[in-house]
């Protein structure tokens, strides 16, 4: 099963991961969920918005790089 690598970076947050995974499109679903995991825990605890690079690599080479941003802000009643 081939390993990919996850780095998950902002300005107050970094994460790097190995993931094991069948194939480029099962990693790139991890990577995303694992992404949107941490967001939805800065917003629901307090943070109205959590952006952060998110790169997927296999070895040296780069499969994908994309911004991943979740935010929050109340509706007026």
């Amino acid at each position: 099963m081939p390993k990919y690598h996850v780095s998950i970076l902002n300005e107050h947050f970094t994460s790097d991961e190995e993931l094991d995974s069948a194939n480029m499109d099962d990693a790139i679903k991890l990577a995303l969920k694992g992404a949107l995991d941490i967001a939805s825990e800065h917003v629901s605890s307090g943070q109205p918005f959590f952006g952060a690079h998110l790169t997927l690599k296999e070895g040296t080479k780069d499969l994908v790089q994309m911004v991943v941003s979740v935010g929050a802000a109340p509706l007026k009643s």
